[in-house]
Formats: structure tokens, C-alpha cells, sequence
């Protein structure tokens, strides 16, 4: 049973993106639903880079002027002669590892992506976000910041990590979902039991 009006992955990689496409929920496309860090320390993310940037979306007077210098910072040295020449930003170790094309239809793309998730925030939907990290513990005064935004748009928004530790905070609006990861078998572990077991969570907590 579904009770929000949008269902927003906020990373920190892509799965959140495609397990809810599986599920036959992901109604559109947001900007963080298809890059990761570069890094393969599963103590690294890109998590803080985003709930950042998200905030300060969210507090921005100009949303398009914004937008492109984010997407200038997002991409960095990603594009040469107008294509995309490397999928890793090594500025900020950001990771596209599906995009490609030229730097015209991905600016593009990211500029209304960007768009969607501002417009589906500040009209006030209901929605839930949507984060997964694998061994990664977000700083507890980050989620603060980030739930304290989103209540301001709508009390209801709800944020529901799925990670591979568990979280002793307590967020009024922030449910945490602990689900085991075993960093010796990494990479092989994403697809043999933790995206699995978090598409298998995600069915029935939806109801479906």
C-alpha cells in the first residue's frame, strides 16, 4: 500500500533506483539515482556530498543559476569536446558509471532531473527518500539538517536508510532499517543477498 505521493532515491548508488524500478514504483527519473563514490572502500560515500548539495538546493535564491553551477561541479573534468570522456569526477570522486553522450544531453537531463526534485519538494507532497549505504555510518548531525528541510515542505516526509550498520539515533521522521552486509565477500554480495534482501524488505514493507 503506497503512502506518498513520490518516492526519491538519495543514493549513496544506484540500486535504490533500480529495485524500486523492479518493484514498479520508480514513476521518474531524480539526480541521485545513478552515480556512487569512485571509492571502493565501503567506508567511503558520497553522502554527505549529496545531503549538502540537496540542502542547499533547497535553500537556493536563484534555482537555475544553482543548478548549473552544481552540475559544473558534479561533472568537472568528466567531458571533453563535448562528450563524456571519463564516467569518474576525480575532483570529487563521483562515479556515473551509466551515463553516456554528449555534455549537452546530460547537463540537460541532470537540469531537469534537478527541476523534478526541487518542484516535487517544495509543493509539498508527501514524500519518502529513500538512501542505501553498504558499510557507511551517516554523521547524525547531517540527518538532522536533512530532516529538519523536509519537514518544513511537509511534516509527513518521511527518510528510510537501508544499511549495512546499524544506527542507534533516534530521527522522528527517519526510519532505519539494518541489513547485513559482509564486506569479505564485496561486490558478489551486492547481487547474491544484500540488493535481494533489501528488494525482498522493500516488497513487503510497501505491501505489494
Amino acid at each position: 500500500m503506497l503512502l506518498y505521493d513520490n518516492i526519491i532515491p538519495l543514493g549513496d548508488h544506484c540500486i535504490g533506483a533500480i529495485i524500486l524500478k523492479e518493484l514498479n514504483l520508480r514513476k521518474c527519473a531524480y539526480p541521485y539515482d545513478w552515480f556512487s563514490s569512485s571509492s571502493s572502500n565501503l567506508d567511503d560515500s558520497n553522502m554527505n556530498w549529496i545531503i549538502e548539495n540537496l540542502i542547499k538546493l533547497l535553500n537556493a535564491e536563484n534555482i537555475n543559476i544553482f543548478i548549473d553551477n552544481l552540475l559544473n561541479n558534479m561533472f568537472g573534468n568528466c567531458f571533453e569536446n563535448n562528450d563524456l570522456k571519463n564516467n569518474v569526477n576525480k575532483n570529487n570522486d563521483l562515479w556515473f558509471p551509466h551515463e553516456y553522450g554528449t555534455r549537452i544531453e546530460i547537463i540537460s537531463k541532470y537540469k531537469n532531473r534537478f527541476n523534478r526534485l526541487y518542484q516535487d519538494i517544495i509543493n509539498k507532497n508527501k514524500n519518502l527518500f529513500i538512501i542505501i549505504t553498504r558499510k557507511y555510518k551517516i554523521d547524525e548531525n547531517k540527518l538532522l539538517e536533512l530532516s529538519n528541510i523536509i519537514k518544513k515542505y511537509n511534516g509527513e516526509n518521511k527518510i528510510l536508510i537501508i544499511s549495512g550498520i546499524s544506527y542507534d539515533y533516534t530521527i522522528d521522521n527517519i526510519i532505519f532499517k539494518y541489513i547485513h552486509y559482509d564486506e569479505t565477500k564485496f561486490w558478489n554480495y551486492d547481487y547474491t543477498d544484500f540488493r535481494p534482501n533489501i528488494k525482498s524488505f522493500l516488497h513487503h514493507w510497501f505491501e505489494l
